[in-house]
Order: C-alpha cells, then structure tokens, then sequence
C-alpha cells in the first residue's frame, strides 16, 4: 500500500514536471515563437522637441441675463488649436453650454 502510494506520487510529479516544460518558452513546442529583437535605440532627451497637446478646450462667457432676481452666466466651450510655441491658430465654438444661476443682491435674499 505504501509502494502504491509512493509510485502515485512520483507519477504525479512527473506528469506536472513534464507539463509545466511544455508550457514553458523553453520547450521543444514553442520553437516557433522565437525572435530576435534589435539593439536598443538610444535617443537625447534634451535633443527632441517637447511634445504639445496641440487641442484643448475653454469656457468663454457668451452671454449675461437677469431674470426672476437672478443673474445667469451662459458660457460657451470652444476647441483652441494651439502651435508649439503656444500661440492660437484657431478657435472655434462647440455645442457645449454651461449656466451658472446665483441671486441678485439688488433683490434680497428671499426666494
């Protein structure tokens, strides 16, 4: 019973030993996925040109309105295209609208 045992047990072993090579890049099956890369291209960072977001996106007040005491802000969001060094080469607006609503002093602070 105990030979049994220990025979169980080498033949397990073996069976994981012997999947765990087939599995791995080492083996006789995975010949196929072998590649040689290049050498490592070496570049100055202090050489490259930084690199810009060129699109960004800003709020512009586009219009002001008082009405029932309070006072609403509607912006507009407009895509900014931008060069390198930072100047605007276009601006045009989006479909975006945001208000902000707050009370007008002028007529108290009940509702």
């Amino acid at each position: 019973m105990d030979r049994l045992k220990g025979l169980s047990l080498v033949g397990l072993g073996l069976v994981l030993v012997t999947s765990a090579y087939l599995d791995s890049p080492y083996s006789i099956l995975n010949n196929d996925y072998y590649y040689k890369t290049e050498g490592v291209r070496q570049t100055n960072a202090f050489l490259q040109k930084p690199v810009r977001n060129l699109v960004e996106y800003e709020m512009k007040l586009e219009d002001i309105q008082q009405r029932n005491g309070l006072i609403i802000e509607t912006y507009r969001e407009y895509e900014v295209k931008k060069d390198n060094e930072g100047k605007i080469i276009e601006s045009k607006p989006t479909s975006k609208l945001e208000e902000i609503k707050y009370r007008d002093a002028a007529f108290g602070l009940e509702p």
